[in-house]
């Protein structure tokens, strides 16, 4: 047998192997006859589509670009070669391979509704708009114009526009991969969770194992207040993926909202030996701790946070809180200075500064950081009360009087607002009878 007969046996039981969709033995035989005949193009084409199969994205541009080179201007290589730019984020390359398909075939539409992807990742969201209505003169019902045309119009926030696209291209192919999940996302932001659930199943319905998906899912649900079906989600992707960080978190988040902050913390542990880079996971096991009162380790888990994402508004909160429970207000200061920098209308950090100068005796400054906190909630009680207690050390008991009689028509009452109101009355008191 000559080596050219072997080549075709190869390439022939290629085509079996392909068909019983034995992927890695395919390519096997198949790369063994391009090794004997490296100069055929439809070889190389086909080796590509194996690739396809395997998700081997980067290899399959490859074989696609040697198919290209040995027979030039084949529609199917070129298109084939522009998707696989697609996936491996090479768009700049993918639009002049799409724009020679076009030039040698101007009725095939993939031609242009791939472009519409290739500029919707470039951000030229005009361009991918002019695409889209060409490729609509050709084909008016393709699925993939509708799907790429949604992606480019959520990237400039016109949801109502991209809903209807992906409902679009569902009504075109019920089975289009992505597209109820893309709906599920506006629903989600909206805040309507049951459309949102109804559209994340539907696309779970389409890919059962799909993880990220089922996670979004789980948090959706755990942002909604649905937290038995949370929990029941996070167990189902644990069985699916036991070395799967996120559920861990997740369950770890739904212990907190229930108070539970040592389950919490097991939680975070585990997930933090499976994947130490979760991004919000360092700063969950600093409030885990937080409400443990283990504040020295607080510190130590928000600058992790801090160390990687160093404007986190939740960590700067933390990490200044734990501080002043360690008694270290200026350290704490830094912090929520910072916060205040970042979010200006960030009540927490106005009254947490006015603590701070409290702690420091610094009154003058907390009275300015409770009238910022005031400014920004009117009826903030915690701020009206150190608002009065603030005057009373400065001796302005006239304008604390006032401070606590608005405090008292805010929460009339409240035994912290009476407490201190009794104090000013022995302070009146005192000052009449000459005292300091």
């Amino acid at each position: 047998m000559s080596d050219w007969q072997e080549a075709e046996q190869r390439v022939e039981r290629a085509q079996r192997l392909f068909e019983s969709q034995r992927w890695a033995e395919a390519l096997t035989e198949l790369e063994a006859a391009i090794a004997i005949n490296p100069n055929n193009a439809s070889w190389h084409y086909h080796r590509g589509v194996i690739l396809d199969q395997l998700g081997q994205y980067d290899r399959a541009v490859e074989a696609y670009q040697t198919a290209d080179e040995i027979e030039a201007d084949d529609a199917l290589t070129l298109a084939a070669l522009g998707v696989n730019l697609l996936r491996v984020g090479r768009h700049a390359s993918a639009l002049d391979v799409f724009e020679r398909l076009a030039s040698i075939d101007p009725d095939h539409e993939p031609a242009y509704c791939h472009r519409i992807c290739a500029y919707h990742n470039l951000d030229q969201h005009e361009k991918a708009e002019e695409m889209f209505y060409l490729a609509q003169q050709i084909d008016p019902d393709c699925p993939d114009a509708f799907f790429f045309m949604g992606q480019s119009l959520i990237a400039r926030q016109q949801d109502d526009r991209a809903l209807f696209c992906w409902t679009r291209a569902l009504e075109l192919d019920p089975t289009y991969p992505a597209a109820h999940w893309c709906i599920a996302q506006i629903h989600r932001r909206r805040g309507d969770s049951v459309q949102a659930r109804q559209h994340y199943l539907a696309e779970l319905r389409l890919d059962a194992g799909n993880l990220d998906l089922l996670t979004e899912l789980a948090e959706m649900l755990l942002e909604a207040g649905q937290l038995a079906a949370a929990a029941e989600k996070c167990r189902q992707i644990m069985e699916l993926d036991p070395d799967w960080a996120e559920p861990h978190v997740l369950l770890g988040r739904l212990a907190l909202l229930e108070d539970r902050p040592a389950e919490a913390m097991d939680h975070f542990v585990r997930a933090d030996r499976l994947d130490s880079d979760c991004p919000d996971l360092a700063g969950l096991m600093g409030e885990a701790c937080y409400r443990l009162g283990r504040y020295g380790r607080a510190v130590g888990h928000f600058r992790r946070q801090l160390d990687r994402f160093e404007d986190d508004a939740s960590a700067l909160m933390g990490l200044g809180s734990s501080l002043l429970e360690l008694d270290r207000p200026d350290e704490a200061a830094e912090r929520f200075a910072r916060l205040a920098e970042l979010e200006p209308d960030s009540l927490e950090a106005q009254y947490s500064l006015a603590i701070c100068c409290l702690r420091r005796r610094q009154f003058a400054d907390a009275i300015d950081h409770c009238r910022a906190a005031i400014a920004i909630r009117g009826d903030y009680l915690l701020a009206w009360h150190k608002l009065a207690l603030c005057f009373m050390h400065l001796g302005r008991l006239d304008e604390a009087r006032r401070a606590l009689a608005r405090a008292d028509e805010i929460a009339p009452g409240d035994q912290a607002i009476r407490r201190l109101s009794r104090r000013l009355v022995w302070r009146r008191l005192w000052a009449r009878l000459g005292g300091s």
